[in-house]
């Protein structure tokens, strides 16, 4: 009992004194070491973790012990609530439905063998959330099983919960933010929660082979994270033709996820490589706490350097291009340019930083009139989303495209276009934009962040920038941002003068096509093996 509740305290005395329970009265330890101290003074076989906010029915407690300690089974814990996929609960980790075969901590009946075996509820835990979610993982990694007992309402309540308010001296979201580090330096391989405990010893290879161990990965998804998704599986794919190794226990460890999705690995002792990016000139603070913990990063822009080290970080930073699929990306035939009606196309996530909002505004304020000769092509893939994978008409000359499209089937569609849009307001590289110009497009794009690998007066029409407040997630930015009026203008002047630009697009198609995924995979190996290489030379 931790004393925070004047009334609650006079209640829990009455409690104590007519039915001889044992009370802890250790003030506000949180949770966790709340629980562990509990655990602590007791002797039981079977251990209950109940919340207070919640309250089983006899039937149910009943269930839960029966089944728990039937003859015969192997399960090590029995709960009521399966673990939360909220972005709470789910610490922000991408994972598939079917691995959250977890129980929340908020009811469960445990084996006091079980929790001896491996020490409980971790306390590294500190007021937010994932310690049920650890706990549950290390009950895998020693081959316990878990269980739910679906229940009703009448089974189960819940009374008024008092949620973690934050304070001057308390900040919730830092809390989860560290305890999301955990969970992940501990638990998330290769894009999902894998509760195998490694070894704990990475075997060096004296053979003079080239070996990865790919860590952090995010696994296959629609809508925001698709493209980090596809480009890892490219740098992978390619790293095994160039002769690497992908080996779980090799010496160095390459993820590729966003700053933030990063945590080191707290079982292997490893040199850590991180490939990332960022789109914005700031960052948030879990997002540099996180490159601290990397010995080396890796990435793709220089604006990305720049930011890295303008936000502390003092360890090596090597840059290496992303690339496209340039057997796929190809240039168009001679006499696309007389194609009817002529062609604007975006392609991005559904993402206000993708800038959509603003291609829709110059779009309606400048050809709104011209139905029949001008249109206006929208591609994008929502996530979990009732919308489905359609075309729509949603004006006359307005097509919104949410299909999930292969590589094949988004080259034809950029050749469909005369003019590719962007008004992005930051990149991390720029990945459509690229691709399209590889197709032929005149491209229409800041030349700001990302973009400046590939985005000049020569391979495109630049759009100026200015700044101006935004959000990246919560989290307050000053945000580049196209200019509008010069946008419109670009795009005005790109449909009166299209003729005009043929040599600004084979120059840009050119210098697309030199960004290739084989030379990716080539300058990572360089960067990570350039002894081992040496010595091969030698």
């Amino acid at each position: 009992e931790n004393g925070t509740d004047k009334k609650v305290s006079e209640f829990i005395k009455i409690v104590e004194d007519e039915a001889g329970i044992t009370v802890l009265r250790n003030g506000n330890l949180g949770w966790v070491k709340g629980v562990n101290a509990g655990v602590g003074k007791s002797f039981s076989p079977y251990l209950l973790i109940l919340n207070d906010d919640h309250v089983l029915s006899p039937a149910t407690l009943n269930k839960m012990y029966l089944r728990l300690t039937e003859e015969a089974n192997s399960i090590s814990v029995v709960g009521v609530e399966t673990a939360k996929l909220d972005p709470v609960h789910a610490l922000g980790m991408v994972t598939d439905s079917q691995e959250w075969d977890f129980l929340a901590g908020s009811g469960l009946l445990i084996k006091r063998s079980v929790w001896d075996e491996i020490g409980g509820f971790d306390e590294e835990f500190k007021f937010g959330y994932g310690e049920d979610l650890d706990f549950c993982c290390r009950v895998k990694a020693v081959g316990g099983v878990l269980h739910h007992i679906p229940h009703t309402e009448e089974d189960c309540r819940f009374t008024d919960h008092k949620r973690l308010r934050e304070t001057d001296d308390f900040d919730l979201m830092e809390c989860i933010n560290k305890n999301r580090r955990v969970i992940r330096g501990r638990w998330w391989r290769k894009g999902r929660l894998d509760h195998t405990v490694p070894d704990g010893v990475v075997r060096p290879h004296a053979d003079g082979s080239m070996r990865v161990a790919p860590r952090h990965f995010l696994p296959s998804q629609d809508g925001v994270g698709k493209g980090m998704h596809t480009h890892g599986h490219k740098i992978l794919v390619e790293l095994e033709k160039q002769g690497v190794i992908l080996d779980d226990n090799a010496p160095v460890a390459l993820s590729y996820v966003p700053c933030a999705s990063f945590a080191r690995d707290r079982w292997n002792k490893r040199e850590e490589w991180l490939f990332t990016m960022v789109e914005h000139d700031q960052m948030a603070k879990n997002q540099i706490e996180a490159i601290q913990e990397v010995d080396r990063l890796v990435t793709c822009s220089n604006h990305s350097v720049k930011v890295f080290r303008d936000h502390g970080h003092e360890g090596p930073i090597d840059y290496v291009p992303l690339g496209i699929d340039t057997d796929v990306f190809q240039y168009r035939e001679p006499g696309w340019a007389g194609i009817m009606p002529f062609r604007f196309l975006w392609v991005g996530a559904p993402s206000m930083r993708k800038g959509w909002d603003l291609v829709l505004g110059a779009f309606y304020s400048m050809f709104g009139p011209l139905r029949k000769e001008v249109e206006l092509y929208l591609k994008t893939t929502f996530e979990d989303s009732d919308y489905g994978e359609q075309v729509e008409q949603i004006d006359e000359n307005v097509t919104l495209d949410t299909r999930n499209l292969s590589s094949t089937e988004l080259c034809k569609l950029y050749q469909s276009a005369h003019i590719f849009v962007l008004p992005s307001r930051g990149e991390g590289f720029g990945q459509t934009a690229l691709e399209a110009m590889a197709c032929g497009c005149l491209v229409i794009a800041p030349k700001y962040t990302g973009l400046g690998e590939f985005i000049n007066n020569d391979t495109a029409l630049v759009v100026e920038g200015t700044t101006t407040e935004a959000y990246s997630g919560t989290f307050p930015i000053i945000s580049d941002s196209p200019e509008i009026p010069d946008f419109m203008n670009k795009m005005a002047e790109s449909y009166r003068r299209f003729h005009k630009y043929r040599e600004v697009i084979e120059n840009g198609s050119k210098l697309a096509r030199t960004f290739t995924w084989e030379r990716t995979a080539s300058e990572l190996i360089s960067k990570m093996f350039s002894e081992e290489l040496q010595h091969v030379a030698e």
